[in-house]
């Protein structure tokens, strides 16, 4: 991969930004189109062209990195090959990071982030914690829902027993779903309807049944795009849906965790809006939360203003 000078950068950058400015004051010609990205591999890109068909396009090494859910402005050479011009400004992104640190772009541009729990497997709490910190820091509305209900003989002593009445109490909205059945889903489409969402969670938790059910026109269960010249599929990527009423639906991978490595403490701590009232109020500007006298995080956990559990994962989290 041939590595660019800052100066080349610079100018690329701006020769970039002016083509986003004439296109958004009419100044391109017809041959510049604004799309959205649907998935993406390597350097090609599957985005949707005018009738809303996926057509893979070539992406050029100015662009940087992409996303789903990101658009973008393209145009067609002599041979009919499209290639990716421009990423017009995010209005969000969602990233994760590896215990290195380094970030990855997961998607752009999302009005909400529906994290999928279920009864089985069980809920891993923390992992929903890092959900919403993310989703927090990045200004996206969390909708957690509990999947598989149909399982369940008591909704409510479930909440309680594995701790999601907490997150109830936190006013996170929380939708009760069956994909099996179709309970819940009705109410689910109407909120994601005219947005751009996204939905993550754990593998097996029946995220891309959900995801089927709302847009049924789809092969979901294969989630496959075609993303080469060649007609090669690839699986275990992240895949956008246009929804027929409007709005798009990103399917992203089960995960066995979703890194906040990346973030920093203040950032952690912002994602646990219970703690809000709290932080800066301990006896040392530098408390750690562990053993100082007149701790008051600690002080609302022994009161109860704030849940053990949460408190918990956040000491994990920021202890990583």
């Amino acid at each position: 991969k041939r590595r660019l000078s800052d100066q080349q950068k610079s100018r690329i950058d701006k020769n970039q930004q002016q083509l986003i400015e004439d296109y958004q004051n009419n100044l391109t010609g017809p041959e510049i189109r604004q799309s959205i990205v649907v998935s993406h591999q390597s350097r090609i890109a599957s985005i949707l062209d005018e009738d809303n068909k996926t057509i893979p396009a070539i992406m050029r090494q100015s662009i940087g990195d992409i996303a789903c859910g990101d658009k973008v402005l393209w145009q067609t050479n002599l041979e009919d090959q499209a290639s990716v011009l421009a990423i017009l400004p995010r209005d969000s992104t969602l990233e994760k990071s590896h215990n290195t640190g380094k970030k990855k772009l997961v998607a752009a541009n999302l009005n909400q982030i529906l994290i999928v729990i279920a009864c089985e497997p069980e809920p891993k709490l923390e992992l929903l914690d890092r959900y919403l910190i993310v989703a927090q820091n990045a200004h996206i509305k969390p909708i957690i829902i509990l999947n598989k209900v149909d399982l369940l003989d008591d909704i409510d002593d479930y909440y309680q027993r594995i701790g999601l009445d907490t997150y109830q109490q936190l006013q996170y909205p929380i939708i009760n779903a069956s994909a099996k059945t179709g309970g819940g889903l009705e109410d689910l489409y109407n909120l994601v309807s005219k947005k751009s969402n996204i939905f993550v969670g754990q593998s097996g938790v029946g995220k891309s049944s959900i995801i089927q059910s709302l847009v049924p026109d789809r092969d979901v269960q294969i989630g496959r795009l075609n993303t080469s010249l060649h007609g090669r599929h690839t699986t275990s990527m992240t895949v956008l849906y246009t929804l027929q009423h409007g709005g798009e639906i990103i399917d992203s991978p089960g995960v066995r965790d979703f890194g906040v490595w990346h973030m920093d403490t203040k950032e952690i701590e912002n994602g646990f809006i219970e703690l809000q009232p709290y932080l800066g109020q301990c006896k040392f500007s530098d408390c750690t939360h562990i053993h100082e006298p007149e701790c008051a995080l600690k002080t609302a956990v022994e009161k109860g203003k704030i849940k053990p559990a949460r408190f918990d994962s956040f000491m994990s989290i920021i202890n990583r």
